[in-house]
């Protein structure tokens, strides 16, 4: 049986969001040890680079023998953080049974955290963060990926041509189509944010609705 009640869910939302900040910080305070260590790769990361989970590997060209697991869509003003997007996508719904909930935090590792801990405890689907989540392909690792939210799809899109030109390179990749693409934001309880990359397009449909794609994104 399903709970539906409120105060249940602000509970678990603000439960779930303190997590996420605990953890955000902790991975803050890594990255300040590492740069006091001057453990940073000399390379810059850039748009169109080929990743390599096995590895931690980012490289400008394709490596004979490995096994490459994404190509960067996004990185920001620093040239060593932004995003990954995997090689695969998939049709499917963003919930079966609509999972009445409203997310938007901006980031889609702190959306599909909070989507998937709270479908857990009410006992719903949520087919597409819980796809990504368990996503574990050419050498990505479960608990690795997440669905991206909608703010992320659009660094995605100023960058698209680019992207698709990387992909092009790797035979069993899927390009970025022309169709529209679920992220982890919802701007109402009932429906789910889609955007087309190709012209910008971004509306809010229902959530059980079978028909736009979904693609399990990294962050490093």
């Amino acid at each position: 049986m399903r709970r539906t009640d409120d105060c249940f869910i602000e509970e678990l939302v603000a439960e779930t969001l303190s997590e996420n900040v605990s953890s955000e910080q902790k991975k803050h305070e890594h990255d300040e040890a590492r740069q006091t260590q001057g453990d940073y790769s000399a390379n810059m990361k850039r748009v169109g680079m080929f990743y390599y989970a096995e590895e931690k590997l980012f490289s400008p060209f394709l490596l004979a023998g490995k096994v490459v697991s994404g190509v960067v869509v996004y990185v920001d003003e620093s040239s060593q953080h932004g995003l990954i997007a995997s090689l695969r996508q998939k049709v499917m719904q963003w919930s079966r049974d609509y999972f009445f909930i409203e997310v938007d935090e901006g980031s889609g590792i702190a959306n599909t955290a909070l989507i998937n801990k709270i479908a857990r405890r009410m006992r719903c689907y949520a087919d597409a963060a819980q796809y990504c989540f368990a996503f574990a392909l050419d050498g990505i690792k479960a608990g690795e990926a997440f669905l991206p939210s909608e703010q992320e799809l659009e660094k995605v899109r100023v960058n698209l041509e680019e992207v698709n030109h990387a992909l092009r390179q790797i035979k069993r990749a899927d390009l970025f189509d022309d169709v529209y693409y679920l992220s982890s934001t919802t701007r109402t309880s009932g429906g789910a944010v889609r955007m087309n990359l190709f012209n910008g397009d971004v509306r809010c449909d229902v959530k059980n609705y079978v028909g736009h794609c979904v693609r399990p994104f990294m962050a490093f």
